[in-house]
């Protein structure tokens, strides 16, 4: 007889594209992109396997960037993720100039814009399993521990009869965070 097995747990990482300056500096839309899956070890596998393809003999770069990596690289790297199966992935667009003034501060746009995308994504997933979600190391690092309480508070009230974990790891640590950077 093995380990009792519970309810398998959903994986869901978070990461977002564009920035948080409002002015006329800052980017012109901000995007939430969440990836859910109940397997996150294929699509690590195929990163992880493409690193070694890729940069052999290279130096080796701490991780997938859309933003950074030369075309070739993109290339490789989309069609190793149009090959593995078992995800979903959500993007959620902003329009800043359309984000009315009370909702423009970081402390209040992020968790609000969090709250929004974790909320219509968990709704596809209304079981009891666990729930194990993955941010990249989060923004505007004096204002990272508001984001932290306003995410935890997020995921609390959406998923008030649910366990779940939230974890804040560097995407270089974690493929799938690449993953849902390069969807972003």
């Amino acid at each position: 007889q093995g380990p009792a097995v519970g309810p398998r747990p959903l994986y869901v990482f978070f990461d977002e594209a564009g920035d948080l300056d409002f002015g006329r500096h800052g980017s012109r839309h901000f995007v939430c992109g969440v990836l859910v899956t109940y397997d996150p070890w294929p699509l690590m596998e195929a990163l992880n396997d493409l690193r070694e393809e890729v940069f052999r003999g290279e130096f080796i770069p701490r991780a997938f960037h859309a933003a950074e990596d030369r075309q070739q690289v993109r290339d490789s790297v989309f069609e190793a993720i149009r090959r593995v199966a078992g995800f979903d992935a959500y993007l959620f667009v902003t329009e800043k100039a359309a984000v009315p003034a009370t909702h423009r501060d970081p402390v209040v746009f992020y968790p609000f814009m969090a709250d929004f995308a974790l909320r219509m994504v968990l709704q596809r997933h209304p079981s009891d399993e666990p729930i194990y979600v993955v941010t990249d190391e989060l923004p505007v690092r004096a204002k990272r521990e508001a984001f932290v309480k306003g995410f935890q508070a997020s995921l609390a009230a959406i998923l008030p009869n649910r366990e779940f974990k939230i974890e804040h790891h560097p995407s270089g640590s974690q493929g799938c965070l690449q993953v849902t950077d390069y969807v972003t």
